[in-house]
């Protein structure tokens, strides 16, 4: 990771950083990353994955809804 992408996962508050998961968060699903605490997910598997794996991002959004 660059500085660019560090800073930018501290201003949003994301605690997940790529392969390297804190206690703070799961992988959940084929390719979604969850914060513990529901603040935030990250998609790790590219574009074309994500487009075909989009019935997963309707559980996702569930549970950050649930804050």
């Amino acid at each position: 990771m660059d500085r660019k992408e560090i800073e930018l996962l501290h201003s949003l508050r994301m605690l997940i950083v790529g392969d390297c998961y804190s206690e703070n968060a799961m992988q959940t699903g084929t390719g979604w990353n969850i914060a513990k605490d529901c603040s935030c997910a990250v998609w790790d598997r590219g574009f074309l994955k994500f487009l075909e794996s989009l019935d997963e991002l309707r559980d996702i959004l569930d549970r950050l809804n649930k804050l």
